[in-house]
């Protein structure tokens, strides 16, 4: 990859990367402006997407409001909030989890910031709450405040609501990490433009206009037009031409520089890619290692617990397939012993793999009944005993559970 000075305004001829270069134009205030070259339509699209919803910020997701006697309803102050962008700079050093996953009993400094706001309105003339009056709470750093604007219209901060004489507010919020995937309240960004083919040569862009009118004035170039040279109306139609060079203009809220998002964007993109490679080769690997059936669990591996978790001992043990198997013996060879419940297995030759959950119809409370019988105790398939859980089975081993006799599954 190279940053250019000056691009050439005829676009690569390649989007595999062998011409690959990045130009930025501007970069002021809120906004940057950049070109990338020689790269496929849906990388292009992606880094985009990874701009707008996967990148981590913080947001208001819990209100706790105490007093409100505004005009305005709870609900809808609480949406106000939750829209509010607050500093999410270095944010990866102060909140480390995300709140869902944290394993404290609701919120603490490790999953959550915290900020209040307490108004009241004491004079005749109306009073304006802002995001000014949202205070951080026990803030060791600017994380979680109230992003600051450079608008100069919004030096005041956000305008959150309006109170009258003896009116009030008195609330507390829980800011979270999250991303825009699951709303858009985390999104760093307002808007992130993108546009190729600026004049429209490949007619991926129907350009609808009134008849007797000329489209070309209905949908003037834009001012990416300029990186490009102008193709002329005897040119012939380049059908087998692809899109290879993309230009951003990506706007921010006030969470994260503008600059940030494009390379936090970057590097999100990155780190999916790479969990889908890892995906696909734990995918791979475990269908070489594991070809009978009966060892795989809807696709997946459950390593350390039980596959389905049935009972205290169903499925459940300290191996990937989710039991132990005979006291703890290996898995068995395909045609051998069924799975026990319990944790036994019975033995090798007898017996067939039950199914996820047996279909008799029984309660959890029979079932208890059953313990220590194991087993069908000799019952013919469908009757009318049902499987122990625990106690002797009848081809168990010790305790084992297993299934029971005489005729096969």
């Amino acid at each position: 990859m190279q940053t250019v000075g000056e691009l050439p305004q005829q676009v690569p001829a390649t989007y595999n990367g062998d011409d690959l270069r990045v130009k930025v134009t501007e970069v002021k205030g809120d906004r940057v402006h950049f070109i990338l070259d020689g790269v496929h339509l849906g990388l292009a699209n992606s880094v985009r997407r990874a701009m707008i919803s996967r990148i981590d910020t913080l947001a208001i997701d819990q209100v706790q409001i105490t007093e409100n006697t505004s005009v305005l309803p709870d609900e809808m102050l609480a949406h106000r909030l939750g829209l509010v962008p607050l500093n999410s700079e270095g944010m990866e050093k102060q909140v480390v989890n995300y709140n869902k996953e944290c394993d404290c009993d609701s919120y603490c400094p490790r999953c959550s910031v915290i900020l209040t706001l307490d108004a009241k309105c004491t004079t005749s003339s109306t009073m304006e709450v802002t995001t000014k009056h949202l205070i951080l709470e026990g803030g060791m750093s600017d994380v979680g405040k109230p992003a600051l604007s450079t608008d100069p219209k919004l030096q005041d901060g956000i305008l959150l609501a309006k109170l009258a004489k003896g009116q009030e507010i008195h609330l507390r919020c829980i800011a979270t990490k999250g991303r825009a995937l699951e709303h858009a309240k985390w999104s760093p960004v307002a808007a992130v433009g993108f546009e190729y083919d600026p004049y429209n040569k490949l007619k991926h862009t129907d350009l609808w206009y009134e008849v007797g009118t000329d489209p070309k004035d209905e949908w003037p170039v834009s001012e990416n037009g300029k990186y490009e040279k102008k193709p002329e109306d005897t040119d012939a139609f380049p059908f087998n031409e692809k899109p290879s060079r993309f230009y951003y203009d990506v706007e921010a809220v006030g969470q994260l520089k503008p600059e940030d998002i494009v390379l936090k964007g970057l590097d999100a993109l990155i780190l999916q890619i790479g969990q889908l490679r890892q995906g696909l080769l734990d995918l791979t690997n475990q269908g070489e290692q594991h070809a009978h059936p009966g060892q795989m669990m809807d696709g997946m591996e459950q390593p350390g617990g039980g596959a389905f978790g049935v009972g205290d001992g169903g499925y459940g043990g300290p191996n990937a397939y989710g039991g132990a198997y005979g006291g703890g013996a290996g898995a068995p060879p395909p045609g051998g012993g069924a799975y026990g419940y319990g944790g036994g297995a019975t033995p090798a030759g007898q017996g067939y793999a039950p199914p996820a959950m047996p279909a008799y119809g029984a309660s959890p409370a029979h079932f208890g009944g059953q313990g220590q019988q194991g087993g069908y105790g000799g019952g013919a398939p469908g009757g009318s005993r049902t499987p122990g859980y625990g106690g002797q089975g009848a081809n168990g081993q010790g305790g084992a559970g297993g299934w029971g006799t005489s005729e096969p599954w």
